[in-house]
């Protein structure tokens, strides 16, 4: 399906085809390729009315095409095997991601919404998905990426790679606009994102966040907080946006005494 949706975003296929197509492979039925008969009217008929049903899995986006609901944030590809090599993608939610690997993740995800290069895609694939040695996911290297990036390019189906893309595009959407349970407390991360209300950049219905990782992660070393940029880089990316959110917090209580 994601393959299908990738198509249609990039106008390979009109939306007929999408949801045409999607049906017969959700339902797992084959196309016969046979003279028109009776009965087709029919067929054709049941085949329409089921393939809108597919609209409730969409929204409208700005330009009045459809774009799959991004209200998810569980893994749906544990593992994936393109190759010889099996591949391990991250825990749900991104939990087991370091701050290091977010922020680059974050630049590849930009830098496609500004450039459209397909290969940044598979980037952003190669950084998610990763082999496991002595029972252990690879630390992420960027070298090793880019090779894998090129294997990826080769053997894997668009389809996973823009699945992976639709879905790092809804954490990003959640992590700006949702809470979450810690330390038996509700944190609203929104405070820690601003939006930038003036781009035209966008990914779903949602725009893009406009912090700056790397100035924060500069920040954060220079604060020595965390230790140096590597030992930022190394943390726990829950573990570092929660520190995020208690500096957030700590600026805005300050600002609303002062304005007192």
């Amino acid at each position: 399906m994601c393959g299908l949706i990738y198509k249609y975003m990039h106008g390979l296929i009109d939306l007929t085809e999408l949801k045409t197509t999607g049906l017969y492979f959700l339902l797992n039925m084959k196309r016969k390729h046979a003279p028109f008969g009776i009965g087709d009217d029919e067929k054709f008929g049941n085949i329409a009315m089921l393939a809108d049903k597919l609209d409730l899995f969409f929204e409208t986006d700005d330009f009045g095409r459809l774009v799959i609901y991004q209200d998810y944030i569980d893994n749906k590809v544990p593992t994936f095997r393109p190759s010889i090599r099996k591949l391990h993608g991250p825990e749900n939610s991104f939990t087991n991601f370091t701050f290091g690997e977010y922020r680059e993740a974050v630049r590849l995800f930009n830098d496609y919404e500004a450039t459209q290069d397909t290969f940044l895609l598979y980037m952003l694939s190669a950084l998610m998905y990763r082999p496991k040695t002595f029972f252990k996911i690879d630390k992420y290297d960027a070298h090793k990426a880019e090779k894998r990036a090129k294997m990826l390019k080769k053997y894997a189906p668009m389809g996973f790679i823009w699945g992976n893309y639709l879905w790092f595009a809804s954490f990003q959407k959640y992590l700006v606009s949702s809470e979450i349970l810690w330390n038996g407390q509700n944190l609203d991360l929104s405070i820690i994102f601003e939006l930038n209300e003036q781009s035209n950049e966008t990914f779903g219905a949602a725009s893009l966040p406009g912090i700056g990782m790397d100035s924060i992660a500069f920040a954060m070393a220079e604060s020595g907080a965390f230790g140096t940029l590597k030992d930022v880089d190394a943390t726990n990316m829950w573990v570092m946006l929660v520190r995020m959110y208690e500096l957030k917090r700590n600026e805005l209580v300050m600002k609303s005494k002062n304005t007192k």
